[in-house]
């Protein structure tokens, strides 16, 4: 470019010229004497050779041309942001902010400044400039930091509103910190838009993706398959929403993590009670009346949404209670579990023992499923669970593993936490020397599959049934365990003194636990959770006392320590082995007597 010849003016006049100018590139625009390139992030200058080298240097200290750089920069990151709506709502609010504080604070001043400069009413020097100026370097600087991190990460939503509340708590300038936590409030204003929709009809109006939930069938724009499964709490097929909604968590702004679960299970319970009543408002006529109660609804605070997400969500978990019990009859598929996995009547299991004990014994490849499928329901049909409106839901299956190999496996994940540590050396030897043991035959592998639907699946998820099924697995196998030693005991004239009374001991032992497994431990447990189910309002209740009934069986049953468990174990093992005749006399008094000394049940 051709630059106007300064070098006959006196440094007055060169200053002055260089001052208009530095207004102009304020503003974006190139001056006569002082030009730009923008390339990326980066904005080189031209100054005009002939100006005087003193001049020059001014115009590079900070709040002349580095201060241009960033303003330049700012507007440029802000018209990127404006005029890309596919950038979403969020990203689109946070750089009108920021395009009105430009607006509003910065180009005031300069329209200010040079017009009182051009007018004669006050000349300014450069440094006097950069005194002006100097105040809006850092908080620029800041603001194009946070714009430019949008653009480059490709923010969006929740994801822009965590970076937001990021920059706040590490901003140490009071001043800049103002701007910033206005920029998250025009963010967060678009964000409770859209949570307002699904906590209050469990509706999703984002068409930009902002919002933590995802409708994939009003967008089509992403399939499951696209999804990150860690992402996605709504896979696990328990509510029939899996095909429809997925949940992205890095679109939870930071600000609303206490409230993460409650949003999620808000909307979720409003869906399954729609699906449950059919109904078939329309969401345009629901609108109707809202835009005030909108309004106000964005202009509250974090604080104030969080605790107006859980009063929704509890709201709408106390209804879908409501809908569980009076419609599906949730309280009634409670007393079939009772009935049928704890063992609680327990004439069916006596009559399905019979029927199935010849198959049982055989190798679980010589077993068919649907013939113990037949003879479970003739067992049902002959006991007094014959009238159980939930009997369906019941089905006997085989399992890979045996019931003390699935039990310790999932004692491994809960209480063998401390284990994994390192802090009990025995402990950790038998967690070492610990090897799944595959099911041989139809006693060790039989279990109870357990069919909820939605909605009811919601109170029965996937851990619970399997705690359930497990419980029925271990009283099925010591009571087959007892029923061998009736049965070995009936043939006394085969049997010396010395069998007898091992029989006996087995039969003590065992009558002993099962006592108080069956007799102390569940109906006492059970009566505490159902006093407290009849008060439970909402799911969440339900869950917690339903997790807290399994727990605390398991430990005063089962679990008191891994220890217990190994020998538990071996002890059914050895009496298996015994009254099968696979194990003499001598090995199984020495075994026996050895496992129960260790187990302190004697």
């Amino acid at each position: 470019m051709e630059h106007i010849d300064l070098s006959s003016l006196t440094l007055r006049s060169q200053e002055q010229h260089l001052v208009k100018d530095l207004f102009l590139v304020y503003m974006a625009y190139q001056g006569n004497s002082i030009r730009f390139i923008k390339e990326g992030d980066t904005v080189t200058w031209t100054v005009n050779p002939s100006s005087d080298t003193c001049l020059r240097s001014a115009l590079y200290t900070d709040a002349c041309l580095p201060l241009a750089a960033t303003l330049i920069q700012l507007r440029h990151n802000i018209k990127n942001i404006c005029c890309e709506l596919s950038r979403g709502r969020v990203a689109l609010a946070v750089g009108s902010a920021a395009e009105e504080f430009f607006n509003s604070e910065i180009m005031p001043l300069l329209v200010k400044l040079e017009l009182e400069n051009r007018n004669d009413q006050r000349s300014l020097t450069l440094a006097e400039v950069a005194t002006y100026m100097r105040p809006y370097m850092q908080i620029t600087k800041q603001l194009n930091d946070v714009l430019a991190t949008i653009i480059k990460e490709d923010l969006v939503g929740g994801e822009v509103l965590s970076m937001l509340s990021e920059q706040i708590r590490k901003c140490v300038s009071p001043t800049t910190r103002d701007v910033l936590q206005k920029f998250e409030v025009a963010g967060l204003e678009q964000y409770f838009e859209l949570l307002f929709w699904w906590i209050r009809y469990g509706k999703i109006q984002d068409y930009c993706h902002d919002f933590m939930i995802w409708d994939l069938k009003s967008s089509k724009m992403f399939a499951k398959s696209d999804i990150v499964p860690g992402d996605d709490i709504f896979s696990d097929g328990s509510n029939n929403l899996d095909d429809r909604f997925c949940v992205v968590k890095a679109l939870c702004p930071s600000q609303l993590q206490p409230a993460f679960e409650d949003i999620i299970k808000c909307g979720t319970y409003l869906n399954i009670v729609d699906m449950i009543k059919g109904e078939t408002t329309a969401f345009d006529d629901e609108r109707i009346g809202e835009e005030e109660e909108l309004e106000e609804w964005k202009r509250k605070s974090v604080d104030d949404v969080v605790r107006e997400v859980k009063k929704a969500r509890l709201k709408a978990s106390k209804d879908l209670v409501q809908i569980l019990r009076k419609q599906f009859g949730l309280d009634e598929y409670f007393e079939s579990f009772h009935n049928f996995l704890l063992i609680q009547c327990s004439d069916w299991l006596v009559s399905f023992h019979e029927l199935s004990r010849d198959m049982l014994i055989s190798s679980v490849r010589d077993i068919s499923v649907k013939k113990l499928q037949i003879l479970f329901e003739e067992a049902v049909d002959c006991s007094t669970l014959h009238f159980d409106k939930h009997r369906h839901i019941f089905r006997p299956i085989l399992e890979k593993f045996d019931v003390f190999t699935s039990l310790l496996l999932i004692s491994r994940g809960n209480k063998w936490k401390r284990l994994i540590n390192g802090e009990n050396e025995q402990m950790n030897k038998l967690r070492m020397d610990f090897e799944t043991t595959e099911s041989k035959n139809g006693q060790d592998a039989l279990a109870i599959h357990i069919n909820v639907d939605s909605p009811l699946s919601l109170v029965f998820p996937p851990q619970i049934l399997l705690h359930y099924n497990l419980l029925f697995r271990i009283f099925f196998y010591l009571f087959n365990a007892t029923t061998q030693i009736f049965n070995k005991q009936m043939r006394s004239d085969l049997l010396t003194l010395s069998d007898r009374r091992l029989l006996e001991e087995m039969l003590h032992f065992l009558n002993a636990y099962n006592l108080h497994c069956l007799i102390y431990v569940v109906p006492r447990l059970w009566s505490i959770f159902i006093d407290k189910l009849s008060k439970s309002a909402s799911l969440e209740e339900i869950l917690s006392f339903q997790n807290s009934f399994l727990a605390d069986t398991m430990a005063q049953c089962f679990l008191p320590d891994p220890i217990f468990m190994d020998l538990l174990s071996n002890l059914v093992a050895i009496i298996h082995g015994f009254t099968a005749g696979e194990i003499v006399h001598f090995i199984f008094a020495s075994s026996y007597f050895i496992s129960l000394d260790r187990s302190h049940l004697d």
